[in-house]
């Protein structure tokens, strides 16, 4: 991964924490003024978050992660076919007492 992703991957980490401390903050806090501040922050660190994950797809690692995880999703499928029809085998192979 080229330098200029992993800074917008890390960022992406470090705004969505954020996002979650804000998204407290104007839940729980009884202050007025500290809520519409946290509420103005949520606002622009979500817009900032949107703008790195346009430049991640723009670069397209949000395509590869895609094409990746069905590639993996297609290989634990096969996976677990596989032990399935072991386990179908081996029920077979050994019945239960009493069959």
């Amino acid at each position: 991964m080229n330098q200029r992703a992993l800074n917008h991957v890390r960022a992406v980490q470090d705004r969505l924490a954020r996002l979650r401390a804000l998204r407290l903050i104007t839940r729980d806090s009884p202050d007025k003024l500290r809520r519409d501040a946290a509420i103005i922050a949520y606002s622009r660190t979500l817009d900032s978050l949107v703008e790195d994950l346009t430049a991640l797809d723009e670069m397209g690692l949000l395509s590869a992660c895609l094409r990746r995880l069905g590639s993996r999703t297609q290989e634990f499928g096969a996976l677990a076919a596989g032990a399935h029809a072991l386990d179908a085998e081996g029920q077979d192979a050994h019945p239960k007492a009493g069959d």
